[in-house]
């Protein structure tokens, strides 16, 4: 009886190794060509997820600073008038152009290259350059002005850089910042 239970024992610790080992492995393999991305069905579900938990974290966020603080900042104006002299450049900017690039530069690589000296540093770099870039670098003036915008980039640059961190696969954060601004765009043109 009690060698069934060391046997027991001995094989949930292997298996519970091999699932670190090839947990790691994954995540060291950073080569995961673009192309091939895309037959992973967790890149989908992990960017699906993730832009929707983006769009309810700003959601909910931007609740609590105008409850907290009074403060009924809307960029749906801004939006629709982006919208009334351009739609089809508003719409491939921010849906498209705007989400893959951004997730190649603060994800692929300022995110990928901090993370291989420190994964804490490369989330919280990278997420302040992400945040930072919103209001044109470093614009201090601005930041101040808008504190609550920058900590919702902020955390959603956190999540976005989670996405790609998972699988390592850059689709995936793709994804989810198209998901999160495609839904932005619509409620903002809807609203």
């Amino acid at each position: 009886m009690y060698q069934n239970n060391i046997e027991l024992i001995e094989t949930s610790n292997s298996e519970l190794d091999n699932n670190i080992t090839s947990r790691n492995s994954n995540k060291s393999n950073k080569n995961i060509k673009f192309i091939k991305q895309f037959k992973c069905k967790n890149v989908y579900i992990t960017g699906f997820l993730c832009g929707i938990i983006a769009l309810l974290l700003n959601t909910i966020v931007l609740y609590i600073f105008s409850y907290l603080f009074n403060n009924s900042e809307d960029v749906s104006d801004d939006i629709k008038k982006s919208f009334k002299k351009s739609p089809i450049t508003l719409i491939t900017g921010m849906c498209i152009i705007g989400p893959v690039i951004e997730e190649l530069i603060f994800r692929r690589i300022i995110f990928y290259f901090i993370s291989k000296w420190n994964l804490i540093a490369g989330y919280l770099v990278s997420s302040f350059l992400y945040s930072s870039y919103h209001f044109g670098y470093l614009n201090f003036s601005l930041i101040i002005d808008y504190w609550d915008r920058f900590i919702i980039w902020f955390i959603i640059g956190i999540l976005f850089a989670y996405s790609y961190d998972r699988d390592r696969c850059i689709l995936s954060s793709i994804i989810s910042h198209i998901i999160h601004n495609s839904i932005i765009l619509l409620l903002s043109l809807l609203n």
